[in-house]
This record gives C-alpha cells, structure tokens and sequence, in this order.
C-alpha cells in the first residue's frame, strides 16, 4: 500500500510536468479525500466559536476602548463569511486554473495567516481584529472551502449529497472541537463576566488571577452586556490564545490540504487542461433517469451534459431564487450562532462552561444536519428538505427569547437550530450540482454563497441599530421572519423544479 502511495505522487508530478491529466488514482483514494475535507473543514469551522470568543476578545479590546460592546465585535464574524462568500466565487475559478490541491494550501495558508496576524494586531483595536480574523481568515475560508467537496466528487459522483454533508459536518464539529481549547485555555477557572462599573466583592468565589480590586459578579446582578475585566488574566490570555489556535491550524490544515485532489488531477493543473477526462467521468445521472425523478415530483437534475457555466447560471430565474433563498434561510441561524452567548450570560444558571457546553451541542447539532440534510436531499430532493428545514428554522428561531429562563430549554432550543442551520450547507451545494453539474460547481456554488454573506451583513446591520431598542427578543422575531420569507421562497424554486416546468427551466438555461 505504502509502494502504491508512493507511485501515486510520483506520477503525479511526472503527469503535471510532461502530459495532459488522465485518471491517476483509484476510488477508494475518494476516502482519503473525504477525510482530509473534514480535518481541512474541522479548522475553517472554527469561525462558529466565535460566540465564546467574543467574550474573551471584546474584554482584551475594552482596555483602550472601554466603552466597545459586543455589537461592536460582531463585525468580526460578519465580515469573516462575507470575505469567505467572495472568495468562494473566486476560488472556484483558482481551482479551475491551479486544481483543487494547490487552492485549498494557499486558502489553508491564508487562515493561518490571518490568526497568526490577529494575535499581533489585536492589542491595536477592533478594525484591526476585523481586518485580520475577518478579512484574511474569511478570504482564506472561502478560498478552500469548495475544493474537497469538488475533488471527493470525482471519486463518488453517486453519492453528492453524502459528500457534501460529510465534508462539511466538519466544519459543523469545528466549534465542537476548538471551543473546549479556548475556554480551557483563556478561563481555566471557570469566572464568570461581570456588569461593567460593578464595584462588588463576593468572598466566596474569587477567580484566581484577577487584580485584588476584581471579584465575580453576583449572578442576580443583571445587565445587558457582561465582560471580564480587561486587566483580568483571563482578558490577557487572548493573543497567546490566538497564536495558539494558529499554530493548531498550521499543523492540521497545511498537511490535510495536500491530500486534497482529485482523480484526475495532477500535481498542477494548467488552464489550457481546463476541460480534462475528469469531467467525462461517468456520471450517475442518464436523461432517462431525469425523467424519471421528475415523474417521481423530484427535481430536475443537470449532470454532464448540462454544465452551466456561472455567467450563465447569473441569468437564469431559477440563479437569483437560490441565491435569494441562502440569503433568508441562512441569515438566522448565523446570528444566533454568534450571539447566543451574549444573551444566555444574562442569566442566572449561565458560567463559561455551560456556554461553552452549549456552544459545542450547537457544533454537534450543526455538523450532524449537515450530514443528515445531504443524505435526505439525494433521497428526495434538496427543495423539499431545504422548505421543511426552513419551516422549522423559522419557528424555533421566533421562539428562542421564551426559554432564555431555562437552561436545559434554551440549550435545546441553540442545539436544533444549530441543526437546521448546517442544513442550508448542505442543501445548497447538492442543489447547485444536481441542477447546474459538477464542472463549474465551484464558482456557481460561490455565487450562491455571496448570498449568505450579505445576509450576515444585512444582519448585522440591524443588530447594530436595533439590538440597544428592541433586545434580542425582537431581534428573533426580525430573523424568524427572515427565515419565514425563505420558505416561501423554496416555493418558487420547487415550482420551476416540477415535472410541468421542466422545459422551462431547461430553455431558461439554453437561452441564457
């Protein structure tokens, strides 16, 4: 196994270097792939841990700020999917031109550059842990996000919607994982943040590197927004925390992202190979199977004969409903990721370790959906799921804010919209290639994609103006409304994706 390992990468570089690419490994390196996808995704989801970062992260940044708040900090998360939805749609055309293995090293690359970056610049403000956990991180995400996804295909093009959702139930778990890491490491003692101005002492619990003039707050003292003082250790951990968590990232994302390419491939892919064997692999997907799935009131499935490209896709009805349909269903599940910990430490049962136990149950909830929502969609379709998910979505998301008094009902609550939310992960990339193929799935996927990350802007809009006059309350029933909106537009996907319609969206298409 190892000679055959061995013999792999070497013909590998000879084929990058003397001819064009032809099928050069087996299927069954499809489970390599796939595995290295998870770890690769394991770090990339990492970004959901900012619920619990924040906390840390906005204490260290109101020493030379102090009146900065967690809608402040917000702008970090936000701006990181939306870096990641632009490079999405970029990135898919890095891997047409440098293959998936060179694209996911470089987006790998970036990541960790971004991390490392932000525990230099982070003692300089919140523009600068935007720009740097933000920016750089988000574009480095988007970058290798897809590129597992599209190489693991090329092995088992059968099974898109499992593949789907086994490579991103890694980015699901990575909050799962990293959370345990952080809250270990930047608050081994379990503190708990106080109000702000609080000038109370409580003798009996007294965090262990805090300045004599701290002590926990009294947890029947209640305020909008809690921190740890600034001074604290636990406040002074976070640029050692973050090169920590960079370092973490080099050591799995860098090796894993070599593993990352596909049957074809060879070491470096050219654009002159643009159109390789591999996308004339075989396929699962005859006409007559089309017509048969569409008899059954299943979707219309466009497979190799019916790659559309993106500039195409851009003028289709059926394009801008699925972009418009990330955007809301999308939209509430992010901001309660986010933000679940600002509003749970209001309460009296919550300490750093219940919210970091809950942020990890949301992690589990988000990467089994993932998994759970690809394999139901190749059973029955990706818009009767996507519809159902969102229904869902949407009621639990409106009654969020009526079990914030109850910790076993709030945790509940976080955990089945965290499922319902890796959902949308799932679906849309299975949609995008079962409707539109496999060859230009990269960059179509991205242009759905930038649609979730004007949604997180969009959100974090109203959050901003809002949040202060309405609470957190009112700001479920702005999402859950969202959300609701993206059921309905589910409708009229599924309206051209019939059986009655299919000529439509078939000329739709062509004439684009």
């Amino acid at each position: 196994l190892k000679l055959q390992f061995l013999y792999f990468i070497a013909e590998d570089a000879y084929t990058s270097i003397y001819m064009s690419p032809k099928p050069l490994r087996p299927e069954w390196f499809g489970y390599i792939v796939l595995f290295a996808g998870v770890m690769l995704h394991l770090c990339l989801g990492s970004v959901y841990c900012w619920g619990n970062l924040t906390t840390y992260v906005t204490s260290y940044l109101r020493e030379k700020t102090p009146d900065l708040e967690y809608s402040d900090t917000l702008w970090v998360y936000i701006v990181g999917p939306s870096s990641q939805a632009i490079m999405v749609f970029l990135g898919g055309y890095l891997q047409l031109h440098l293959g998936t293995r060179l694209t996911a090293f470089l987006g790998s690359a970036m990541c960790v550059s971004g991390v490392f970056l932000s525990s230099a610049v982070v003692s300089h403000g919140n523009v600068a842990m935007v720009f740097s956990y933000g920016v750089i991180f988000g574009l480095g995400m988007g970058t290798a996000y897809t590129c597992p996804i599209a190489a693991a295909i090329t092995y088992l093009p059968k099974y898109k919607g499992m593949i789907n959702g086994i490579v991103v139930m890694g980015f699901g778990l990575g909050a799962f994982v990293m959370n345990f890491i952080i809250t270990g490491y930047a608050n081994p003692h379990n503190c708990k943040p106080q109000c702000p101005g609080s000038d109370f002492t409580y003798p009996k619990f007294h965090c262990p590197g805090w300045p004599d003039t701290h002590y926990n707050a009294s947890s029947d003292i209640d305020c909008d927004n809690k921190y740890f003082p600034s001074d604290s250790s636990i406040a002074q951990s976070v640029p050692n925390l973050l090169r920590l968590l960079a370092i973490i990232y080099a050591c799995v994302m860098l090796p894993a992202s070599l593993l990352i390419v596909g049957r074809c491939q060879p070491l470096l892919c050219f654009p002159s190979w643009g159109s390789s064997k591999e996308d004339d692999l075989e396929d699962d997907d005859s006409e007559e199977d089309i017509k048969e799935d569409l008899a059954e009131g299943k979707q219309a499935k466009f497979e190799s004969t019916h790659d559309v490209p993106t500039r195409d896709v851009v003028k289709t009805r059926l394009g801008w409903l699925l972009w418009i349909g990330f955007l809301l269903t999308g939209t509430g599940g992010s901001f309660v990721v986010a933000q679940y910990k600002t509003y749970g430490q209001k309460y009296s049962w919550s300490s750093d370790n219940i919210e970091a136990r809950i942020s990890s149950i949301m992690s589990v909830g988000n990467a089994i959906g993932r998994l759970v929502h690809g394999t139901l969609a190749d059973k029955f379709g990706f818009v009767g799921v996507l519809g159902v998910s969102a229904a869902l979505a949407a009621t639990f998301q409106l009654t969020l804010a009526l079990t914030g008094h109850h910790e076993y009902m709030f945790g509940t609550w976080c955990f089945i919209i965290a499922f319902l939310y890796g959902g949308n992960f799932a679906l849309y990339p299975t949609g995008t290639l079962q409707v539109f193929g496999k060859k230009y799935f990269p960059p179509n996927y991205g242009f759905f994609f930038s649609g979730f990350g004007i949604g997180g802007v969009i959100i974090g809009v109203l959050n901003k103006s809002l949040v202060n006059s309405i609470g957190f309350s009112g700001m479920t029933i702005i999402i859950g409304g969202i959300t609701a909106m993206g059921v309905v537009n589910t409708y009229f996907v599924s309206r051209i994706l019939t059986k009655t319609n299919y000529s439509i969206i078939q000329n739709d298409v062509q004439d684009a």
